[in-house]
This record gives structure tokens, sequence and C-alpha cells, in this order.
């Protein structure tokens, strides 16, 4: 499965990045030639185990995220965005080590930034 995302700083992007890491190998890929200039980058997904608990669970996430969206109210969506979600530091906890090695072709610096992005955030889940 190959993703175009943008922003690896943005909030929701860490968070699908994180899902997808839970039930396949998911690695980024930023084309030198198209993406240089720009933040977008893809994710790669291989091996996505569909039955893995882990995967049954994100699509029902969002499935419901979708029916909101849809259907729902402004407030209705935003609990479906965040419901049963970790905060950003449970989440830099146990996934900070493996997103700054997925984000290392966008450089130290750009690292830096994303960790006092993500820990200013007032985002009390992912």
């Amino acid at each position: 499965m190959v993703i175009l995302l943008h922003k690896l700083e943005a909030w929701d992007t860490v968070c699908y990045f994180r899902r997808f890491k839970k039930f396949s190998s998911t690695y980024l890929y930023k084309p030198t030639s198209g993406h240089a200039t720009r933040s977008s980058f893809y994710m790669v997904d291989r091996d996505v185990r569909r039955n893995d608990p882990q995967a049954i669970l994100a699509i029902e996430k969002w499935k419901a995220v979708w029916r909101a969206a849809t259907f729902g109210t402004d407030e209705e969506y935003e609990q479906a965005i965040r419901k049963g979600e970790e905060s950003v530091e449970e989440l830099l906890e146990e996934f900070g080590s493996v997103l700054a090695e997925g984000g290392s072709w966008f450089g130290r610096p750009k690292l830096r930034r994303l960790r006092r992005h993500l820990s200013s955030k007032s985002n009390k889940g992912c």
C-alpha cells in the first residue's frame, strides 16, 4: 500500500504512521525529484496483516470517523477522532524512536522542530 502524505510533523500524519506501523512493515519515502521542495512524501506499507487486531481496530475507527464527519455534528466528529487514543506524551514514549528513525531523511533540525511541535501540542489523543 502506498499513501501520499504531507508534513511529517503534522499530528494526523504522525497518527497514521504510528497506526499503520502496528500492523504492517511501514517506511517513509521521499523522492528527490518532484517532492524535494514540498512537504509531501510517501508512506509505504508492506506485509499488511489485515486480520491483525490492530488493523481491525484501525478500520473500525476510520469508519466511525467517516460516519461522524459525514452525518454527525462537529462535536461528534471531534469525539470520534480523539476517542480511545493516547496523549502526546504516551505517543512519544512508545513511538518517538520509530518516528525519529522514519523521519531521518528530513534531517536533524526538522526532527527537533517535530519533537518541539508534538510536545507543545494541546492534543490529548492521536
